[in-house]
């Protein structure tokens, strides 16, 4: 097996403002509300606005537009060739910097892969997560053995701990391979650093079969803020993954990054048919309220 984690950040605090007009790096600079309004969502999203001064669209606006462009795939046609990011703030750059695509009930693959628009700081490189509200944590796990999981075969726990670097992360209680097997949801972590993510829905599985054509997708709902962390604070997030079908041998082959996040929790010696994970680093990021432009 093969799982991955993405983050669908807050976003119930935020109102999508209304497009009323076009922005771009002129002469003179556009200036007004609605250049502060896209500015503050952009900065929000991760994306660097340089030097720019706050209400003028400089440069460095221009450059966090191709940015959110390039990111989301949303290209000019010119000359046959789709493949060009002009930097104006048009309806859908402006769209795609204030609010994030709706995604589908149940889940899907291709949601999990193109929808759920993570945000990442352009300057430190970090996942970013809103300290106080609800975030949607996912998981997808790919199964890269031969043989197919059933409904419900797969369990899957997210957990969460206080860290600034895959070096730092607390251990693991003892036993916690079995706790996951046995769906055990009694206070187990409660004299650790780790916290369950979302304690409403401790353990998720697998509503449709898993196999080589079809990932198994899951997920979390997870207030950072009912978990005692603060805004500034880093975060791990890990995912456990068993799964009571054999799903054959390919599943023991791991790839160096995830033997280096296994080899912190679990020790320097991985023992075969163990327990899966898969890990994110997240900041978590005070909510500000932006207002739309009048």
């Amino acid at each position: 097996m093969s799982p991955d984690i993405r983050i669908r950040r807050g976003i119930a605090s935020q109102v999508i403002p209304p497009f009323r007009t076009a922005l771009r790096f002129s002469t003179p600079r556009q200036t007004g509300a609605a250049v502060t309004c896209w500015q503050a969502h952009a900065t929000r999203r991760g994306f660097s606005l340089g030097a720019d001064v706050t209400g003028t669209f400089g440069a460095g606006s221009r450059t966090a537009a191709r940015a959110v462009q390039s990111r989301f795939g949303l290209t000019t046609l010119v000359g046959g060739t789709s493949n060009f990011v002009d930097g104006i703030v048009g309806r859908r750059t402006w769209l795609a910097t204030t609010s994030w695509p709706a995604l589908p009930t149940p889940m899907t693959a291709y949601a999990f892969e193109d929808l759920i628009g993570e945000d990442i700081n352009a300057t430190t490189d970090e996942m970013i997560a809103d300290a106080t509200g609800v975030n949607q944590i996912f998981l997808q796990v790919h199964n890269r053995g031969s043989r197919a999981v059933s409904p419900g075969n797969l369990r899957a726990l997210l957990l969460v701990t206080g860290s600034d670097s895959a070096a730092n992360v607390a251990n693991l209680p003892n036993g916690y391979g079995a706790r996951l097997r046995n769906a055990d949801t009694t206070a187990w972590l409660s004299a650790t650093a780790w916290r369950f993510a979302d304690p409403a829905n401790i353990y998720a599985v697998n509503p449709l079969e898993l196999n080589q054509r079809q990932p198994a997708l899951l997920s979390w709902n997870v207030n950072f803020a009912a978990l005692g962390f603060n805004p500034g604070d880093h975060v791990l997030v890990l995912a456990l993954v068993h799964a009571t079908t054999p799903v054959g041998d390919s599943d023991n082959t791991y790839t160096n990054a995830l033997l280096t996040v296994r080899g912190v929790i679990e020790g320097a010696v991985v023992a075969p048919g163990e327990t899966k994970a898969a890990a994110r680093l997240v900041r978590l990021d005070p909510v500000v309220v932006i207002p739309p432009a009048p």
